[in-house]
Protein backbone atom coordinates (compact mmCIF):
# COMPACT_ATOMS: atom_id res chain seq x y z
CA UNK A 1 0.00 0.00 0.00
CA UNK A 2 3.05 2.35 0.37
CA UNK A 3 4.37 2.13 -2.96
CA UNK A 4 0.54 2.40 -4.45
CA UNK A 5 0.35 5.47 -2.24
CA UNK A 6 3.45 6.94 -3.42
CA UNK A 7 3.03 5.91 -7.12
CA UNK A 8 -0.17 8.49 -7.38
CA UNK A 9 1.27 11.02 -4.58
CA UNK A 10 5.15 11.98 -6.12
CA UNK A 11 3.79 13.11 -9.47
CA UNK A 12 0.86 15.16 -8.02
CA UNK A 13 3.45 16.67 -5.88
CA UNK A 14 6.00 16.91 -8.57
CA UNK A 15 3.22 18.34 -10.90
CA UNK A 16 2.14 21.05 -8.22
CA UNK A 17 5.71 22.21 -7.41
CA UNK A 18 6.26 22.82 -11.15
CA UNK A 19 2.80 24.69 -11.49
CA UNK A 20 4.05 26.62 -8.28
CA UNK A 21 7.46 27.41 -10.62
CA UNK A 22 5.49 29.75 -12.30
CA UNK A 23 4.86 31.75 -9.73
CA UNK A 24 8.28 31.65 -8.11
CA UNK A 25 9.90 32.05 -11.35
CA UNK A 26 7.84 35.71 -11.76
CA UNK A 27 8.91 36.77 -8.27
CA UNK A 28 12.62 35.34 -8.96
CA UNK A 29 12.64 37.67 -11.89
CA UNK A 30 10.29 40.69 -10.69
CA UNK A 31 12.55 40.28 -7.25
CA UNK A 32 15.20 41.81 -9.33
CA UNK A 33 13.15 44.64 -11.20
CA UNK A 34 11.37 45.99 -8.39
CA UNK A 35 10.66 45.45 -4.40
CA UNK A 36 7.20 46.98 -5.64
CA UNK A 37 6.65 44.40 -7.83
CA UNK A 38 7.48 41.81 -5.82
CA UNK A 39 4.54 43.62 -3.47
CA UNK A 40 2.24 43.89 -6.27
CA UNK A 41 2.14 40.18 -7.14
CA UNK A 42 2.11 39.17 -3.47
CA UNK A 43 -1.46 41.48 -3.41
CA UNK A 44 -2.55 39.68 -6.66
CA UNK A 45 -2.43 35.85 -5.97
CA UNK A 46 -4.89 35.95 -3.48
CA UNK A 47 -7.64 37.38 -5.73
CA UNK A 48 -6.39 35.23 -8.74
CA UNK A 49 -6.57 32.39 -6.41
CA UNK A 50 -9.86 33.41 -4.92
CA UNK A 51 -11.46 33.49 -8.13
CA UNK A 52 -10.22 30.16 -8.99
CA UNK A 53 -10.79 28.49 -6.32
CA UNK A 54 -14.87 29.27 -6.86
CA UNK A 55 -14.61 26.58 -9.46
CA UNK A 56 -12.02 24.31 -7.18
CA UNK A 57 -14.83 22.23 -6.38
CA UNK A 58 -16.40 21.37 -9.70
CA UNK A 59 -12.86 20.09 -10.22
CA UNK A 60 -12.62 18.15 -6.74
CA UNK A 61 -16.37 16.68 -7.23
CA UNK A 62 -15.48 15.43 -10.60
CA UNK A 63 -12.64 13.58 -8.86
CA UNK A 64 -14.07 11.76 -6.56
CA UNK A 65 -17.15 10.56 -8.91
CA UNK A 66 -14.98 9.29 -11.66
CA UNK A 67 -12.79 7.64 -8.96
CA UNK A 68 -15.78 5.59 -8.16
CA UNK A 69 -17.12 4.69 -11.55
CA UNK A 70 -13.63 3.46 -12.48
CA UNK A 71 -13.51 1.35 -9.28
CA UNK A 72 -16.88 0.00 -10.15
CA UNK A 73 -15.83 -0.13 -14.02
CA UNK A 74 -18.90 2.21 -14.42
CA UNK A 75 -17.55 3.20 -18.36
CA UNK A 76 -20.75 4.64 -19.21
CA UNK A 77 -21.13 6.96 -16.26
CA UNK A 78 -17.11 7.62 -16.53
CA UNK A 79 -17.94 9.10 -19.91
CA UNK A 80 -20.64 11.00 -18.83
CA UNK A 81 -18.82 12.42 -15.77
CA UNK A 82 -16.28 13.35 -18.29
CA UNK A 83 -18.83 15.30 -20.19
CA UNK A 84 -20.81 17.36 -17.78
CA UNK A 85 -17.36 18.22 -15.63
CA UNK A 86 -16.10 19.73 -19.19
CA UNK A 87 -19.36 21.56 -19.97
CA UNK A 88 -19.80 23.51 -16.34
CA UNK A 89 -16.19 23.43 -16.16
CA UNK A 90 -16.04 25.69 -19.81
CA UNK A 91 -18.95 27.98 -18.91
CA UNK A 92 -18.17 28.53 -15.00
CA UNK A 93 -14.40 29.53 -16.32
CA UNK A 94 -15.88 31.96 -18.95
CA UNK A 95 -17.92 33.58 -16.61
CA UNK A 96 -14.82 34.35 -14.23
CA UNK A 97 -12.51 35.65 -16.75
CA UNK A 98 -14.86 38.31 -17.01
CA UNK A 99 -16.08 39.18 -14.00
CA UNK A 100 -12.70 39.14 -12.81
CA UNK A 101 -11.66 41.48 -15.61
CA UNK A 102 -13.69 44.49 -14.52
CA UNK A 103 -13.37 43.80 -10.82
CA UNK A 104 -9.36 43.75 -10.74
CA UNK A 105 -8.74 47.13 -10.15
CA UNK A 106 -12.28 47.35 -7.21
CA UNK A 107 -10.50 44.79 -5.44
CA UNK A 108 -7.07 46.02 -5.19
CA UNK A 109 -8.74 49.41 -4.36
CA UNK A 110 -9.74 48.35 -1.35
CA UNK A 111 -5.92 47.18 -0.11
CA UNK A 112 -4.50 49.68 2.07
CA UNK A 113 -1.39 49.64 0.10
CA UNK A 114 1.13 52.41 -1.76
CA UNK A 115 -0.62 53.73 -4.95
CA UNK A 116 2.25 52.71 -7.18
CA UNK A 117 2.07 48.84 -5.90
CA UNK A 118 -1.66 49.29 -6.64
CA UNK A 119 -1.22 50.04 -9.90
CA UNK A 120 1.13 47.31 -11.03
CA UNK A 121 -1.27 45.00 -8.90
CA UNK A 122 -3.91 45.86 -10.51
CA UNK A 123 -2.24 45.38 -14.12
CA UNK A 124 -1.16 42.20 -13.21
CA UNK A 125 -4.53 40.76 -12.41
CA UNK A 126 -6.64 42.38 -15.46
CA UNK A 127 -4.33 40.17 -17.69
CA UNK A 128 -4.21 37.14 -15.55
CA UNK A 129 -8.05 36.95 -15.95
CA UNK A 130 -8.00 37.06 -19.13
CA UNK A 131 -6.17 33.94 -19.62
CA UNK A 132 -8.01 32.31 -16.61
CA UNK A 133 -10.50 30.24 -18.47
CA UNK A 134 -7.34 28.27 -19.91
CA UNK A 135 -5.83 28.06 -16.65
CA UNK A 136 -9.14 26.47 -14.95
CA UNK A 137 -9.99 23.99 -18.30
CA UNK A 138 -6.32 22.44 -17.48
CA UNK A 139 -7.66 22.21 -13.85
CA UNK A 140 -10.28 20.05 -14.96
CA UNK A 141 -8.56 17.73 -17.43
CA UNK A 142 -5.86 17.09 -14.54
CA UNK A 143 -8.74 16.65 -12.61
CA UNK A 144 -10.28 14.54 -14.22
CA UNK A 145 -7.26 12.36 -15.28
CA UNK A 146 -6.46 11.93 -11.02
CA UNK A 147 -9.66 10.56 -10.84
CA UNK A 148 -8.90 7.67 -13.46
CA UNK A 149 -5.58 7.22 -11.45
CA UNK A 150 -3.57 8.91 -14.46
CA UNK A 151 -0.90 11.01 -12.62
CA UNK A 152 1.75 10.79 -15.09
CA UNK A 153 1.04 12.43 -17.94
CA UNK A 154 0.31 16.28 -16.29
CA UNK A 155 4.21 15.88 -15.11
CA UNK A 156 5.02 15.71 -18.28
CA UNK A 157 3.17 18.93 -19.40
CA UNK A 158 3.99 20.59 -16.41
CA UNK A 159 7.56 19.95 -17.49
CA UNK A 160 7.54 21.28 -20.90
CA UNK A 161 5.37 24.86 -20.06
CA UNK A 162 7.50 25.17 -17.01
CA UNK A 163 10.64 25.59 -19.09
CA UNK A 164 8.90 27.88 -21.63
CA UNK A 165 7.65 30.02 -19.01
CA UNK A 166 11.55 29.76 -17.90
CA UNK A 167 12.28 31.36 -21.35
CA UNK A 168 9.52 33.59 -21.65
CA UNK A 169 9.77 35.29 -17.96
CA UNK A 170 12.98 37.00 -18.21
CA UNK A 171 12.18 37.70 -21.98
CA UNK A 172 8.58 39.77 -21.30
CA UNK A 173 9.64 40.80 -17.97
CA UNK A 174 13.02 42.74 -18.48
CA UNK A 175 12.11 43.02 -22.66
CA UNK A 176 14.67 42.00 -25.24
CA UNK A 177 14.83 42.99 -28.67
CA UNK A 178 12.36 43.52 -30.13
CA UNK A 179 10.23 42.41 -27.30
CA UNK A 180 9.55 45.65 -25.03
CA UNK A 181 10.07 45.67 -21.22
CA UNK A 182 6.24 44.88 -19.99
CA UNK A 183 7.44 44.63 -15.69
CA UNK A 184 4.94 42.77 -13.74
CA UNK A 185 2.23 42.67 -16.50
CA UNK A 186 5.48 40.52 -18.74
CA UNK A 187 5.28 38.01 -15.66
CA UNK A 188 1.33 37.62 -16.20
CA UNK A 189 1.29 37.21 -19.91
CA UNK A 190 3.74 34.57 -19.76
CA UNK A 191 1.63 32.49 -17.52
CA UNK A 192 -1.18 33.21 -19.36
CA UNK A 193 0.27 31.87 -22.94
CA UNK A 194 1.93 28.93 -20.89
CA UNK A 195 -0.95 27.66 -19.35
CA UNK A 196 -2.79 27.97 -22.05
CA UNK A 197 -0.29 25.64 -24.24
CA UNK A 198 -0.84 23.54 -20.97
CA UNK A 199 -4.58 23.10 -21.67
CA UNK A 200 -4.81 22.40 -25.44
CA UNK A 201 -1.69 19.51 -25.02
CA UNK A 202 -3.83 17.69 -22.01
CA UNK A 203 -6.93 17.61 -23.79
CA UNK A 204 -5.06 15.90 -26.99
CA UNK A 205 -3.45 13.74 -24.82
CA UNK A 206 -6.81 12.81 -22.91
CA UNK A 207 -8.91 12.04 -25.85
CA UNK A 208 -5.91 10.43 -27.81
CA UNK A 209 -6.06 7.21 -26.52
CA UNK A 210 -8.60 4.58 -25.37
CA UNK A 211 -6.81 3.11 -22.02
CA UNK A 212 -9.56 5.32 -20.01
CA UNK A 213 -12.51 3.93 -21.90
CA UNK A 214 -13.48 7.37 -23.10
CA UNK A 215 -15.91 7.64 -25.84
CA UNK A 216 -17.77 10.73 -25.59
CA UNK A 217 -20.73 11.50 -27.87
CA UNK A 218 -22.51 14.82 -27.70
CA UNK A 219 -25.44 13.72 -25.49
CA UNK A 220 -22.51 13.83 -22.55
CA UNK A 221 -21.98 17.41 -23.00
CA UNK A 222 -25.32 18.48 -22.58
CA UNK A 223 -26.54 19.53 -19.26
CA UNK A 224 -28.54 16.44 -17.30
CA UNK A 225 -31.20 18.00 -14.72
CA UNK A 226 -30.33 14.37 -12.07
CA UNK A 227 -27.09 14.15 -12.84
CA UNK A 228 -26.10 18.18 -11.93
CA UNK A 229 -28.26 18.00 -8.74
CA UNK A 230 -25.66 15.55 -7.50
CA UNK A 231 -22.74 16.99 -9.19
CA UNK A 232 -23.56 20.17 -7.11
CA UNK A 233 -24.43 18.50 -4.20
CA UNK A 234 -20.74 17.47 -3.98
CA UNK A 235 -19.22 20.68 -5.51
CA UNK A 236 -20.91 23.40 -3.29
CA UNK A 237 -19.45 22.60 -0.28
CA UNK A 238 -16.11 22.39 -1.44
CA UNK A 239 -16.48 25.64 -3.60
CA UNK A 240 -17.47 27.26 -0.14
CA UNK A 241 -14.39 26.02 1.39
CA UNK A 242 -11.60 26.78 -1.41
CA UNK A 243 -13.59 29.82 -1.68
CA UNK A 244 -13.69 30.97 2.06
CA UNK A 245 -9.97 29.89 2.13
CA UNK A 246 -9.32 32.07 -0.73
CA UNK A 247 -11.10 34.97 0.14
CA UNK A 248 -9.34 34.68 3.69
CA UNK A 249 -6.25 35.15 1.67
CA UNK A 250 -7.29 38.13 0.55
CA UNK A 251 -8.85 39.53 3.81
CA UNK A 252 -5.34 38.69 5.01
CA UNK A 253 -3.06 40.38 2.66
CA UNK A 254 -5.20 43.65 3.22
CA UNK A 255 -4.89 42.99 6.97
CA UNK A 256 -0.46 42.98 6.23
CA UNK A 257 -0.63 45.33 3.40
CA UNK A 258 -1.62 47.61 6.17
CA UNK A 259 1.89 47.24 7.66
CA UNK A 260 4.03 48.26 4.73
CA UNK A 261 6.09 47.14 1.48
CA UNK A 262 8.73 45.46 3.11
CA UNK A 263 6.18 43.08 5.52
CA UNK A 264 3.63 42.69 1.96
CA UNK A 265 6.68 41.61 0.09
CA UNK A 266 8.07 39.20 3.22
CA UNK A 267 4.53 37.33 3.36
CA UNK A 268 5.03 36.85 -0.68
CA UNK A 269 8.23 35.01 -0.37
CA UNK A 270 7.08 33.26 3.07
CA UNK A 271 4.42 31.99 1.33
CA UNK A 272 5.97 30.84 -2.03
CA UNK A 273 7.73 28.47 -0.01
CA UNK A 274 4.65 27.67 2.20
CA UNK A 275 3.16 27.01 -0.09
CA UNK A 276 5.20 24.42 -1.73
CA UNK A 277 5.45 22.53 1.37
CA UNK A 278 1.48 22.53 1.26
CA UNK A 279 1.70 21.03 -2.04
CA UNK A 280 3.17 17.68 -0.40
CA UNK A 281 0.37 17.63 2.04
CA UNK A 282 -2.01 18.12 -0.72
CA UNK A 283 -0.17 15.45 -2.94
CA UNK A 284 -0.48 12.65 -0.24
CA UNK A 285 -4.06 13.99 0.23
CA UNK A 286 -5.09 13.64 -3.25
CA UNK A 287 -3.51 10.33 -3.74
CA UNK A 288 -5.73 8.97 -0.56
CA UNK A 289 -8.87 10.31 -1.95
CA UNK A 290 -8.12 8.92 -5.48
CA UNK A 291 -7.53 5.34 -3.98
CA UNK A 292 -10.32 5.50 -1.52
CA UNK A 293 -13.03 6.59 -4.19
CA UNK A 294 -11.28 3.71 -6.33
CA UNK A 295 -11.62 1.37 -3.40
CA UNK A 296 -14.62 2.32 -2.02
CA UNK A 297 -16.34 1.96 -5.55
CA UNK A 298 -14.76 -1.34 -5.75
CA UNK A 299 -16.24 -1.78 -2.22
CA UNK A 300 -13.06 -2.68 -0.88
CA UNK A 301 -13.16 -1.31 2.62
CA UNK A 302 -10.69 -3.50 4.39
CA UNK A 303 -7.95 -1.78 2.41
CA UNK A 304 -9.59 1.69 2.39
CA UNK A 305 -8.22 1.53 6.59
CA UNK A 306 -4.85 0.39 5.62
CA UNK A 307 -4.44 3.10 3.21
CA UNK A 308 -6.01 5.69 5.24
CA UNK A 309 -3.20 4.78 8.40
CA UNK A 310 -0.27 4.42 6.17
CA UNK A 311 -0.88 7.81 3.88
CA UNK A 312 -0.86 9.42 7.21
CA UNK A 313 2.21 7.90 8.66
CA UNK A 314 3.73 9.15 5.60
CA UNK A 315 2.59 12.39 5.49
CA UNK A 316 3.78 13.19 9.35
CA UNK A 317 7.20 11.95 8.66
CA UNK A 318 7.79 13.81 5.03
CA UNK A 319 6.48 17.15 6.44
CA UNK A 320 8.46 17.08 9.99
CA UNK A 321 11.51 16.26 8.39
CA UNK A 322 11.00 19.17 5.90
CA UNK A 323 10.01 21.56 8.00
CA UNK A 324 12.98 20.98 10.17
CA UNK A 325 15.04 21.41 6.95
CA UNK A 326 13.40 24.52 5.93
CA UNK A 327 13.84 25.70 9.47
CA UNK A 328 17.87 25.88 9.42
CA UNK A 329 17.80 26.99 5.26
CA UNK A 330 15.34 29.77 5.68
CA UNK A 331 17.73 33.01 5.45
CA UNK A 332 19.55 31.44 2.19
CA UNK A 333 16.09 30.96 0.16
CA UNK A 334 15.05 34.07 1.30
CA UNK A 335 18.11 35.54 -0.01
CA UNK A 336 17.44 33.67 -3.66
CA UNK A 337 14.72 36.09 -4.35
CA UNK A 338 15.35 39.23 -3.05
CA UNK A 339 18.94 39.42 -2.67
CA UNK A 340 20.23 42.17 -0.91
CA UNK A 341 17.31 43.33 0.44
CA UNK A 342 18.18 42.97 3.87
CA UNK A 343 15.00 44.02 6.03
CA UNK A 344 12.86 42.13 3.45
CA UNK A 345 14.88 39.05 4.09
CA UNK A 346 15.09 39.34 7.87
CA UNK A 347 11.22 39.55 8.12
CA UNK A 348 10.48 36.44 5.68
CA UNK A 349 13.10 33.98 7.65
CA UNK A 350 11.17 35.20 10.61
CA UNK A 351 7.69 34.50 9.26
CA UNK A 352 8.97 31.30 7.64
CA UNK A 353 10.43 29.79 10.88
CA UNK A 354 7.49 29.82 12.98
CA UNK A 355 5.49 27.68 10.31
CA UNK A 356 8.35 25.53 9.70
CA UNK A 357 7.44 23.37 12.80
CA UNK A 358 4.46 23.07 12.70
CA UNK A 359 3.71 21.36 9.04
CA UNK A 360 2.97 18.10 10.20
CA UNK A 361 -0.16 19.39 11.09
CA UNK A 362 -1.27 21.05 7.92
CA UNK A 363 0.09 17.44 6.57
CA UNK A 364 -2.31 15.47 9.07
CA UNK A 365 -5.13 17.57 8.66
CA UNK A 366 -5.24 17.23 4.89
CA UNK A 367 -5.76 13.18 5.00
CA UNK A 368 -8.42 13.67 7.15
CA UNK A 369 -10.08 15.92 4.81
CA UNK A 370 -9.24 13.63 1.86
CA UNK A 371 -10.71 10.84 3.80
CA UNK A 372 -13.74 12.53 4.22
CA UNK A 373 -14.17 13.17 0.60
CA UNK A 374 -13.59 9.47 -0.44
CA UNK A 375 -17.30 8.75 0.88
CA UNK A 376 -18.56 12.31 -1.01
CA UNK A 377 -18.90 13.89 2.76
CA UNK A 378 -17.58 17.46 1.86
CA UNK A 379 -19.87 19.24 3.87
CA UNK A 380 -16.71 18.18 7.05
CA UNK A 381 -13.74 19.90 5.14
CA UNK A 382 -15.63 23.01 4.42
CA UNK A 383 -16.67 23.17 8.03
CA UNK A 384 -13.06 22.61 8.92
CA UNK A 385 -11.78 25.67 6.94
CA UNK A 386 -14.50 27.83 8.45
CA UNK A 387 -13.50 27.26 11.66
CA UNK A 388 -9.49 27.34 10.83
CA UNK A 389 -9.88 30.55 8.70
CA UNK A 390 -12.12 33.05 9.82
CA UNK A 391 -12.87 31.91 13.25
CA UNK A 392 -9.40 31.27 14.34
CA UNK A 393 -6.45 33.03 11.69
CA UNK A 394 -8.07 35.96 10.73
CA UNK A 395 -9.30 37.15 14.46
CA UNK A 396 -5.92 36.44 15.63
CA UNK A 397 -4.06 37.95 12.62
CA UNK A 398 -6.27 40.97 13.06
CA UNK A 399 -6.46 41.53 16.65
CA UNK A 400 -2.99 40.81 17.08
CA UNK A 401 -1.38 42.71 14.38
CA UNK A 402 -2.93 45.85 16.71
CA UNK A 403 -0.73 45.13 19.07
CA UNK A 404 2.28 42.85 17.95
CA UNK A 405 2.61 43.76 14.30
CA UNK A 406 3.25 41.24 11.77
CA UNK A 407 4.62 38.39 14.03
CA UNK A 408 0.93 37.94 15.41
CA UNK A 409 0.00 37.24 12.02
CA UNK A 410 2.48 34.78 10.97
CA UNK A 411 1.92 32.95 14.26
CA UNK A 412 -1.89 33.20 13.51
CA UNK A 413 -1.35 30.39 10.83
CA UNK A 414 0.33 27.34 13.01
CA UNK A 415 -2.03 28.47 15.85
CA UNK A 416 -5.61 27.46 13.68
CA UNK A 417 -3.60 24.57 12.06
CA UNK A 418 -3.28 22.83 15.14
CA UNK A 419 -6.40 23.19 16.41
CA UNK A 420 -8.40 22.29 13.05
CA UNK A 421 -6.03 19.28 12.88
CA UNK A 422 -7.20 18.11 16.78
CA UNK A 423 -10.69 18.39 15.47
CA UNK A 424 -10.57 17.06 12.57
CA UNK A 425 -8.89 14.00 14.16
CA UNK A 426 -12.18 14.30 16.95
CA UNK A 427 -14.79 14.48 13.87
CA UNK A 428 -12.70 11.75 11.89
CA UNK A 429 -13.11 8.88 14.64
CA UNK A 430 -16.59 9.71 15.53
CA UNK A 431 -17.55 9.67 11.73
CA UNK A 432 -15.48 6.90 10.56
CA UNK A 433 -17.96 4.97 13.26
CA UNK A 434 -21.21 5.91 12.32
CA UNK A 435 -20.16 4.69 8.29
CA UNK A 436 -18.38 1.30 9.43
CA UNK A 437 -21.46 0.80 10.73
CA UNK A 438 -23.42 1.46 7.71
CA UNK A 439 -21.10 -0.23 5.43
CA UNK A 440 -21.46 -3.45 7.87
CA UNK A 441 -25.31 -3.25 7.76
CA UNK A 442 -25.66 -2.98 3.97
CA UNK A 443 -22.72 -5.39 2.80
Amino acid sequence: MYKKILRLAWPIIFGNILQMVYQMTDLFRIGRYSTEGVAAISLAGPVTFFFVSLGIGLTVAGTIMVAQARGSKRFEQLNHIVGQTLTVSMIYSLVVSVVGFFTASTVIGWMDAEPVVRVLASGYLKISFIGMFAVFWYMSVQSLWRGMGEVIKPVYIVIGTALLNLILDPLLIMGWWPVPSLGVNGAARSTMITQFIAFVIALWMMYGTDRYHLNLHRKNFGIHGNFIKQYFWLAIPSSIEMSARSLGMVVLAGIIAALGTTTIAAYGVGNQLFSIILFVALGFSMAATTLAGQLYGAKDYEWLTQMRQKAMTMTFWTLLGLGLLVFLVAPQIASVFVPGETEVIAESTHFVRIIALFLWAIGVQQIYVGMFRWLGETRIPMMLTLLALWLIQIPVAYFGSRMYGADAIWRSLPIANVIVTIAAWARYNQWRKKKVAEIVVNK
